[in-house]
């Protein structure tokens, strides 16, 4: 290849976008910086791929596949790994679960497992590249750990972050001598259209010989938990197919599978399982060599039918036992058919690649899969293969266990910090939701929608009082509709003063407030709240300011101590201020009567005497007035 098709053919490699919503991720089980696997990231065609997360055996270790949920978060779990285990290596520590914030890139530990807590007992989710969790219902998560000899099922709510115990599969006791057996999933469960979950075990079940290792399928009712065994592979012969694979690919109500081993030569085997009248049947026989062996899984493609790797196929130099197959398996007439064998060609890294492991069916129709050197493309209508997204070389070669996680995600944006802004009338306003993959949007001013508003900008050249609200706006692409956070925009206009008895209040909404005497043009020291109580009559106004609004009322003219006595101030005070239990009035005049008022001049408590108890009152400021026979004395305490 020479100089100028090697750059063509990785710019091929690193620019052919799709749409942005759709996406491929997925993990690798180990290598990455630490050496303990990562997360990675590709567009819908496998191009572009990006490592998104080292893990660094702390967070866990040995990864197994993504599962992405409706709210633009993927979810998984770690073998092992975590803060519970050794420092030295994470091999034995008991692994994690945690979710992982596409729009934010945070990487955050739900679960470390260990045998020991009390909540959850059990250890090693599904990882190695497996698939291991399950979206049961929408923000359920199902997946398992193991719990003695056996797995325990659990679930995770995403919106409580919570973690339950569904139950533990049951266990067996195998031939003479032979020790109790335990069940463990070969992979995640699968949601049948008759509600029920359906797995299946790859070996140890109900046979009368020492190490009983057929197969067998699990039946989870998630309404109540219940778990049964309704199917067991004959003991007698494996020539149905033993070890099975779970994930389940459907066709005419019954779910087809694969098994590792069993079948005529013993190369495993093409099955399907009906629930309803838990029938099994095999449907074809994996032949070993040119053929194929040991399959793990099984995806349905757009045209309906399905696809699936092997190992073996085409012997080569250097690789005399293959470097795996892929096959197309039709479930209307049970026809087998080799489609593409791997091979080592001259083992660069710009090639396919050879042992295959992880396959999906893409968005566009197409299968994209990873073998040790990245991922590749198969167009099912050409045959043809390409090799798209690299697995990093620096990282090392040990590139075991991959995964793909078809990922569409719904429109996403950036969140304020902000849920309300004051600004002036007249000023300009933009407020960007920073949103890459929305196709649409709809804004709704006060929960009514404005088509004057298009983009995921919202944006005033000049802002008027009719533009004050909540605006919210709902963002759609393919994927889904996102309602992004309201925000409020609040428009700052000049401030009303009105007089309430003794005080002057503004109703006006603010960030700061300031009471100045219009005689002297003065700021009133400690008049910074809405409400004020003049010490004399006079002329007064507030200055309000919101955000960069300076704005200073109509000056009022408050005449309310016209009724007062100014000699009063010298004979009568109150102590302590401020206060906790009791009030003193200390005074020589005769007190008629004496009220207690809060700041927005609501009457709360009446006294007579000099002494009175406010404990029960809240903290804060309160006004207190007290009727004489030479007239009304008005004062101010805080309550602590």
């Amino acid at each position: 290849m020479t100089k100028h098709y090697f750059l063509a053919f990785l710019l091929a490699l690193c620019f052919n976008l799709s749409s942005a919503q759709q996406e491929i991720w997925g993990t690798v089980a180990n290598g990455g910086q630490y050496g303990y696997g990562y997360i990675f990231r590709s567009d819908a065609n496998g191009g572009n791929l990006t490592i998104m997360h080292h893990f660094s055996g702390i967070d866990g270790y040995s990864p197994g596949a993504l599962l992405a949920l409706s709210d633009n978060k993927l979810y998984g779990v770690t073998t092992s790994g975590g803060q519970i285990g050794t420092a030295i290596d994470y091999t034995y520590s008991s692994g994690v679960m945690y979710e992982y914030d596409m729009t934010t890139n945070a990487f955050t530990i739900l679960k470390e497992f260990t045998g020991t807590n009390t909540d959850l007992p059990g250890v090693m989710p599904m990882g190695d590249g497996r698939k291991g969790l399950t979206e049961v219902s929408p923000g359920i998560i199902y997946s398992n750990i193991r719990m003695g000899n056996s797995d325990r099922v659990f679930s995770y709510n995403t919106q409580t972050n919570t973690f339950a115990s569904i139950g533990v599969l049951p266990e067996f006791i195998g031939g003479s001598g032979s020790n109790t057996w335990g069940m463990r999933l070969a992979g995640s469960l699968y949601k049948a259209d008759d509600g029920f979950l359906y797995g299946s075990t790859h070996e140890r079940s109900q046979c009368p010989v020492a190490v009983p290792m057929t197969g067998s399928i699990v039946k989870i009712n998630p309404a109540n938990g219940a778990i049964t065994i309704p199917y067991i592979a004959p003991c007698a012969s494996l020539e149905q197919g033993d070890r099975f694979n779970s994930d389940f690919v459907t066709y005419n109500g019954e779910l087809y599978g694969t098994t590792r081993q069993g079948g005529t030569t013993n190369n495993g085997a093409i099955y399907s399982y009906k629930p309803s009248t838990n029938t099994y049947t095999k449907r074809h026989d994996f032949m070993g060599g040119l053929m194929g062996k040991q399959s793990a899984y099984m995806v349905k493609a757009q045209n309906g039918k399905f696809y699936g790797t092997a190992a073996a196929g085409l012997p080569q130099a250097n690789l005399p036992g293959g470097g795996g197959i892929l096959y197309e398996f039709d479930p209307a007439t049970n026809t087998f058919t080799k489609k593409y064998d791997f091979l080592i060609e001259t083992s660069w890294i710009m090639e396919v690649g050879i042992y295959p492991s992880a396959l999906i069916a893409g968005s566009n129709g197409k299968l994209y899969g990873t073998t040790q050197n990245g991922i590749y493309e198969y167009d099912i209508a050409t045959g043809t293969i390409l090799p798209k997204g690299r697995f990093p070389i620096e990282f090392g070669a040990a590139y075991s266990f991959p995964s793909l996680t078809s990922v569409c995600r719904k429109p996403s944006y950036v969140p304020t910090p902000f849920l309300a802004v004051p600004t002036c009338e007249g000023a300009s306003f933009s407020h960007d939701l920073q949103s890459d993959n929305t196709e649409s949007v709809t804004w709704y001013h006060n929960n009514v929608a404005d088509t004057s508003q298009t983009g995921t900008t919202l944006s005033f050249a000049s802002l008027t009082e009719a533009d004050a609200g909540t605006w919210r706006a709902e963002l759609i692409n393919e994927c889904g509709v996102t309602q992004a956070q309201p925000i409020t925009i609040i428009i700052a206009s000049q401030p009303e003063v009105i007089a309430n008895d003794a005080t002057l209040e503004t109703l006006a909404f603010a960030e700061s407030y300031q009471w100045i005497n219009c005689d002297t043009n003065e700021d009133i020291p400690g008049a910074t709240d809405a409400i004020f109580q003049p010490e004399a009559n006079g002329n007064f106004a507030v200055i309000t300011t919101t955000g960069t609004c300076i704005i200073t009322s109509e000056c009022f003219a408050f005449t309310t101590m016209s009724i007062d006595n100014p000699k009063l101030n010298d004979s009568i005070f109150i102590f302590p201020n401020p206060v906790q239990d009791e009030l003193y009035l200390n005074t020589n005049e005769v007190v008629l009567a004496g009220e207690i008022h809060t700041m927005l001049g609501q009457c709360i408590l009446i006294f007579s005497t000099e002494k009175t108890n406010v404990s029960a009152l809240p903290g804060g400021t309160y006004l207190v007035s007290a009727t004489t026979e030479k007239g009304i004395w008005r004062g101010k305490f805080v309550k602590q």
